[in-house]
């Protein structure tokens, strides 16, 4: 089957060899257009350290939930959503020289967010680096693009856990007023019921008026409980929401900023991208038609090919000759008029089955 396979590989590049030809005389004539009418990308890049704990949060009582993943990847997940919003991306480019075509609507909106997202790559690099990448022919924008986006992430961080710690700080302190106000009716309640009832001068209380002054004594242990609580939630609100800038600023250290590249790419590297990308797809169309020939050709061109094609032995084969004249390959007449001659050069040989 390995003979027969080869055998067909070698016979469809010689019988489309022209056609190979053509295909990678085209891509290479292709890639000197690409090269020059294409401006070249600048790629800058910028790098972010993020701390997993900060000095304050290891020093603070706060409760802290247990990372399965690590920092950068955390980062690195949020991010990446964020930079598929368009509030985040809008955010952003308003910072930028494509300020006004986010500012515009419809289709010049669209476009400068498109190509934000397409310009814009992520990276974590071991547990606590994660790295901006901005690719775009104008460097001055690709440096903006890194630079804002950092600073719109840290500030988008700041303001989430803000606001969580707002709106928890709010709600304890709601929560503690209408317990403070429960824990006042309750020990009025049980105040109230010992001026009635009053202990006795002879004897023990009924047990009527024990029972009672032992649940309005539980209400009121429920509810001074409660009150506790609240308070101890409110003051990890509190101090949750004091930490947030401080700790902002330790758990997110910018390390490398962008700076705008003096030189332009490598002429030699580009060079090598362009023309060796062209020639890989071109070598990837050849094959992609000699596979596809190869699969979907039924003709016989082998004794090989009837064996394998219609599961029949192969009797004789008769070859081909080139007429002196015509300079064509043809069946010669000897072999035509009398098979059994032994002096012609067509004879048909027999071949074993």
């Amino acid at each position: 089957m390995l003979h027969l396979i080869t055998l067909r590989f070698l016979e469809t590049i010689f019988r489309n060899y022209r056609l190979y030809i053509f295909i990678l005389v085209a891509v290479l004539l292709a890639a000197p257009a690409i090269f020059f009418l294409i401006p070249p990308n600048y790629q800058l890049r910028g790098t972010v350290y993020v701390q997993r704990d900060s000095l304050l949060t290891s020093l603070s009582d706060v409760t802290q939930v247990t990372q399965y993943t690590s920092p950068s990847q955390a980062t690195l997940s949020e991010v990446f959503s964020l930079i598929y919003t368009d509030s985040f991306a809008s955010d952003v480019l308003n910072e930028t020289s494509l300020r006004n075509n986010v500012l515009a609507e419809g289709r010049f909106r669209e476009r400068a967010l498109r190509d934000y997202r397409d310009a814009m790559m992520v990276m974590a690099e071991g547990t606590n680096i994660v790295v901006f990448v901005a690719t775009h022919p104008d460097p001055v924008l690709a440096q903006q693009m890194v630079n804002e986006t950092m600073n719109a992430y840290v500030d988008w961080r700041m303001t989430f856990e803000r606001t969580d710690s707002e709106v928890a700080r709010d709600f304890f302190a709601d929560l503690i007023v209408r317990y403070e106000e429960d824990l006042a009716r309750a020990e009025r309640s049980l105040f109230d019921y010992l001026m009635l009832y009053p202990d006795p001068i002879r004897g023990a209380r009924p047990s009527e008026e024990v029972f009672e002054i032992n649940r309005l004594q539980s209400l009121v242990a429920q509810a001074a409980n409660r009150l506790a609580d609240a308070k101890d939630k409110e003051e990890n609100a509190r101090l949750s929401l004091a930490k947030v800038n401080s700790e902002a600023l330790q758990r997110y250290l910018v390390i490398d900023s962008p700076s705008i590249p003096t030189q332009p790419p490598s002429l030699v590297r580009r060079a090598i991208f362009v023309f060796g990308g062209f020639l890989a797809g071109g070598f990837v169309l050849i094959m992609a038609h000699l596979a596809l020939l190869m699969l979907f050709d039924r003709r016989i061109y082998f004794p090989t090919d009837v064996q394998y094609g219609l599961n029949s032995p192969t009797l004789a084969m008769v070859p081909l000759i080139q007429h002196p004249s015509s300079g064509n390959m043809r069946v010669s007449s000897s072999s035509r008029s009398d098979p059994g001659a032994t002096g012609a050069k067509g004879v048909i040989s027999p071949v074993k089955s």
